[in-house]
């Protein structure tokens, strides 16, 4: 009572009766508004707390708006646990890398001298060995330019000039072979990297070195090419054997079912 009356309890006693009714009931008012003032607080922190713990799961908030430290991690596996253990299964055979007859390269460590009292082994025979292989990439290799002349000669009996054919692969002085163009395509076509990582990864990895231009126009030439030789046209065609095409856009039956609807 100190606290709110500023008097201890000696001088409390000493006072007259109306004055200490008059303390003591400013000390409750005092003591109630503390109380309400404390409850308030709560409820605000509370609050807090429950906002805090809203992310897009429980509010209409948008998932970027979740905190990235409180994200958890979803399981897209439709498979249920426990009933298959990942990575190779009991009872199937396991794959490895085997060693290969006829290495491009064989290198021997055979030891130089006894491990225990010294003696130099160079003369001895070799009583075991143990085999080991590693197979690994090489460096990009240069890239292998072949020239094609087309000669001309001039006819003894009638003076026409007459020029050799070259092959069909070859138009401009200077271009890349069908074997660059087919690795270019396959990777913006096949594998649908972009164009500049696409020409980057074919001077590494192949040794040639093009244009971001050119890269961009070989999607344009495999087209055409698919394109001339008839494979969309046979494609076609065996869509419409088939009893359904199992593919994201597959529309629905016009009665509503879910079922694919089969091509006519």
């Amino acid at each position: 009572m100190r606290f709110v009356s500023g008097l201890s309890a000696e001088e409390l006693s000493a006072l007259p009766a109306a004055e200490l009714a008059a303390r003591l009931a400013e000390a409750y008012r005092v003591i109630g508004e503390l109380t309400a003032q404390v409850e308030r607080l709560s409820g605000q922190v509370e609050d807090f707390r429950r906002q805090a713990r809203r992310d897009s799961s429980t509010s209409s908030r948008p998932p970027s708006s979740d905190s990235p430290y409180k994200k958890k991690s979803k399981d897209w596996s439709q498979r249920e646990r426990g009933k298959r253990r990942p990575g190779k299964q009991p009872g199937e055979p396991g794959v490895t890398m085997k060693l290969i007859d006829g290495p491009d390269e064989r290198f021997e460590y055979p030891p130089a001298e006894c491990r225990r009292c010294g003696t130099g082994l160079a003369g001895e025979p070799v009583a075991a060995q143990r085999r080991h292989q590693v197979t690994d990439i090489e460096s990009a290799p240069t890239a292998k330019v072949t020239e094609h002349v087309a000669q001309a000669k001039e006819c003894p009996c009638c003076g026409t000039v007459t020029e050799g054919e070259l092959p069909e692969h070859v138009r401009a002085r200077a271009s890349y072979g069908p074997e660059t163009s087919a690795q270019a395509a396959n990777l913006t076509a096949g594998h649908h990297i972009p164009v500049h990582r696409a020409t980057l990864l074919l001077c590494e990895l192949a040794g040639v070195v093009v244009s971001t231009g050119w890269m961009a126009g070989i999607r344009g030439k495999a087209a055409t090419l698919v394109e001339d030789s008839g494979f969309p046209d046979w494609g076609r065609e065996l869509l419409k054997t088939a009893p359904a095409v199992h593919a994201d856009e597959t529309p629905k039956a016009p009665w509503g079912s879910s079922r694919p609807v089969a091509l006519r």
